[in-house]
């Protein structure tokens, strides 16, 4: 498995992952966000990840805000597709990834929202919970808002995306 950075061309495929995770994982309501999300190129990195024959079976997104936070957003995969490959391992190479494509230095913070389905695998990768509004995604999705610094990730040397 293998990303690169999102294409236009990607999206109806993203949509339809999405689909396959909600309502386990994501509201119903999430998919307007998410394509309004995909539709705004105002955002920073965003990864495409690939299976070994080409098809996309996941993304991930992240962006920096001014005060050189790195936030994570709308990571997912198609249920099923990550075979040997463990959510922590992923999600701790796409963390890596996106400090080192953003340029974070070793003493940002990172932070994602996330719901209590996946807040549990972050915490394998040393996430921290910080707050949870229950319902804050809607009834059933707890908002769990959790946090890392990036001198716990092992960044990458700077490596160009899709050549990792």
């Amino acid at each position: 498995m293998f990303h690169r950075p999102y294409q236009q061309s990607d999206k109806q495929a993203l949509i339809d992952i999405l689909r396959a995770n909600t309502p386990k994982y994501f509201s119903p309501a999430d998919e307007a966000d998410f394509i309004q999300y995909l539709d705004d190129e105002q955002w920073g990195i965003n990864y495409v990840y690939l299976s070994p024959q080409g098809q996309v079976i996941g993304c991930a997104g992240s962006y920096l805000t001014n005060d050189d936070t790195l936030n994570l957003c709308w990571a997912f995969f198609r249920p099923g597709s990550l075979g040997y490959t463990s959510i922590p391992r992923v999600l701790a190479d796409y963390i890596s990834a996106a400090a080192n494509d953003l340029g974070i230095n070793s003493g940002a913070t990172i932070v994602l929202n996330t719901t209590q389905m996946i807040a549990r695998y972050l915490s394998r990768i040393g996430f921290q919970i910080d707050k949870v509004e229950p319902d804050g995604y809607g009834p059933g999705y707890d908002l769990v808002t959790m946090t890392k610094k990036s001198a716990e990730l092992a960044i990458a040397p700077n490596v160009p995306p899709g050549q990792r």
